[in-house]
């Protein structure tokens, strides 16, 4: 198991992560990060303490983004509809 906690940006992170992977894959002939993924996350249930990894973060930030601009439109498609059911009366659909 590898673990770096860093405290600043570090721009070679991601080719030294890659390195480590590469070289046990070369070393061990087997990419071994899908059963550490399932060894820490069932860790993580059992402490109750859940760690998020910089892709899953990513990934959440993008969903949450996505999700406000998905409510601003619908948010927007309905001011619209009320002030046009205001000036015109019943709309149809």
């Amino acid at each position: 198991v590898h673990i770096e906690v860093q405290g600043q940006s570090d721009p070679d992170l991601a080719k030294r992560l890659f390195t480590y992977n590469y070289r046990l894959f070369d070393r061990y002939d087997r990419l071994l990060e899908q059963q550490f993924l399932t060894q820490v996350h069932e860790y993580e249930r059992s402490q109750n303490m859940p760690c998020i990894s910089t892709a899953e973060r990513s990934a959440i930030e993008r969903g949450l983004q996505q999700g406000l601009q998905q409510s601003t439109r619908l948010g927007e498609t309905e001011v619209l509809r009320r002030l046009l059911r205001r000036k015109l009366g019943i709309l149809p659909e």
